[in-house]
């Protein structure tokens, strides 16, 4: 286990036995919030592998109204991912906002950015899974170390095979493109 984390239990208050299923069809007209405590199980359990570990704090609104239902997920904790530069764990901060237009239809699906499409015979719905986009796509496209804090066993490796110490796309250079490097100057 990450030494910043110590483990944390689901907290749901959508049921006792830590389901991320919601009674969307069941809910009265009114605002209802759902509030979850993520750790590792939760990452685990997604089958993913960008984020390994984490504590994050959940909040799943869900507005339900005489011809709507909409749903906002804020999240805000600590992940931990792979630093791309050197493979070690990166603990990140991460916040997030994110809402859902929910309808009812045939079957589920994700139709546009945010409209989520819930089985009407069925009538509730699985938010693990929007849970953990709305927390990768809070996250920063690189994950890297801050300079000098990465594995320096991994720097020492990097430094050996890359030429010149520089990345490989900045080194080599295509002629094609030096008339357009020069028109900045």
């Amino acid at each position: 286990m990450h030494p910043l984390f110590v483990p944390a239990l689901h907290i749901c208050m959508a049921s006792e036995n830590n389901n991320y299923t919601l009674p969307i069809k069941q809910l009265p007209v009114g605002s209802h919030d759902f509030k979850y405590t993520l750790n590792r199980e939760f990452f685990a359990d997604l089958e993913q592998d960008e984020i390994s570990d984490g504590i994050v704090n959940v909040v799943v609104n869900v507005a339900k109204s005489q011809r709507n239902i909409t749903m906002n997920i804020a999240a805000t904790g600590k992940v931990v991912v792979t630093c791309d530069r050197c493979l070690a764990p990166l603990t990140l901060d991460m916040e997030a906002d994110d809402f859902f237009n929910v309808i009812f239809g045939e079957e589920y699906a994700e139709e546009g950015d945010n409209v989520v499409v819930v089985p009407e015979q069925d009538g509730e719905f699985d938010v693990s899974w929007l849970i953990y986009e709305t927390i990768l796509l809070s996250l920063p496209f690189n994950h890297t170390h801050e300079e000098g804090e990465c594995n320096p066993e991994m720097e020492e490796t990097l430094k050996r095979y890359t030429p010149n110490g520089e990345d490989e796309q900045e080194s080599e250079s295509d002629p094609r493109w030096d008339a357009l490097k020069n028109m900045h100057k």
